[in-house]
């Protein structure tokens, strides 16, 4: 039996406003993106700090509004602390690095120009003495343009840092009020709000879980490359090694950029190959090893994404918000997986994320998730 061409008309309609509302969506989040991304990083800051707020408000015995205010207050003095030494650093660094380039290019053209003048043959082979040094000062210029004046933009990171504060404040006390009245929003019976309600809680505890182990390795990484460096002798050391541990949130790129960095600081501190080489291998080394044991040892299949979802991800929200975008995008894939497993049409796609078999992931028979314990 075929279908009518009044049902086929119909289904080529319904695919059409499907693929406007998404295309309006994603331009919703383009366009809105100085308000969505505030709003996510408080989101996240509030997943991850919510046990620390209880922890105080048990402790101190005081409301969890007064809790919250504690916590984010010693959170914002220190990291307004850690701001003021990582803008000196990187001031310091944006003003050095150029220049160490650029005379190391220079010097690079000097001894070519001796190599070429001692073996005039190979010098067909080899590039123009001018341009290896026209090609250091340019880059050295372009590094220095990107790196800037760490301080110039400070008051806009000021206040978007006490705007995502505030957000994450305001979530942190409101969660145990906004999760069910959202459910109750969003469910048209009992069954379908409780199953929402256990959703969000099962959301929150497994980004929780997701965001601590991850700065927890993160952290030592970071201490780890840090003092790797600074055993090899290599400036700038402690930067370098937050640099990494920062960037260890963006997969793949992170580690790329971090090594890239190091690098260029390492060549440009010595001026030799071999050293950059040593300073190269062992920041692979320490990245293979927490790559391949110390995060799967301790993470196990928290977040349970495979590398193709993990890099489309980045990509998009990348292209979406900017580097934000990039720390922000293992997170979110992460939620989109988590919600679409709890719903049967949505299972097959949360299979097309994962990196377990079919049969390996959770059967839902009841919609209502299995009670949720707080981290």
């Amino acid at each position: 039996m075929t279908a009518s061409p009044t049902t086929h008309r119909f289904s080529l309609l319904s695919h059409a406003s499907f693929m406007m509302i998404l295309f309006g969506l994603l331009a919703l989040v383009y366009l809105f993106r100085p308000i969505l991304v505030p709003i996510s990083l408080a989101l996240l800051l509030a997943c991850l700090l919510l046990p620390a707020t209880l922890f105080i408000k048990r402790i101190l015995r005081v409301s969890q509004s007064t809790a919250s205010i504690l916590m984010f207050l010693m959170l914002g003095a220190g990291g307004g602390y850690l701001g003021v030494i990582a803008v000196d650093h990187l001031a310091e660094l944006s003003l050095s690095l150029p220049i160490d380039i650029s005379r190391l290019s220079s010097k690079i053209g000097q001894n070519l120009t001796d190599f070429v003048r001692d073996y005039p043959k190979l010098g067909s082979l080899l590039p123009e003495p001018q341009l290896i040094a026209a090609f250091g000062e340019r880059n050295a210029g372009l590094i220095f343009k990107g790196l800037g004046d760490p301080a110039s933009n400070i008051t806009g990171l000021i206040s978007e840092g006490l705007l995502t504060l505030i957000l994450a404040i305001f979530f942190t006390v409101e969660q145990p009020i906004l999760e069910p009245r959202l459910a109750l929003a969003i469910g048209k019976t009992k069954k379908e709000s409780i199953f929402y309600e256990n959703l969000f809680k099962h959301l929150a505890k497994s980004m929780r879980r997701y965001l601590v182990v991850r700065a927890m390795i993160n952290l030592v990484f970071g201490i780890s490359v840090a003092v790797a460096l600074g055993l090899l002798k290599v400036n700038f050391a402690i930067i370098l090694g937050v640099f990494a541990g920062f960037a260890n949130f963006i997969p793949y790129l992170g580690q790329a950029m971090a090594a890239l960095l190091m690098s260029l600081v390492a060549l440009s501190q010595t001026g030799s190959p071999a050293d950059m080489l040593v300073v190269i291998l062992v920041f692979v080394g320490l990245s293979l090893l927490e790559g391949y044991l110390l995060t799967p040892i301790v993470m196990g299949r928290t977040m349970d994404l495979n590398g193709t979802t993990v890099l489309l991800s980045c990509l998009f929200w990348g292209f979406m918000w900017g580097t934000v975008g990039l720390f922000l995008a293992t997170p979110i894939a992460a939620i989109i997986r988590l919600t679409l497993e709890h719903f049967p049409r949505g299972r097959k796609w949360a299979l097309v994320m994962s990196v377990v078999p079919d049969s390996e992931i959770e059967a839902v028979a009841d919609p209502t998730p299995p009670p949720i314990t707080s981290f």
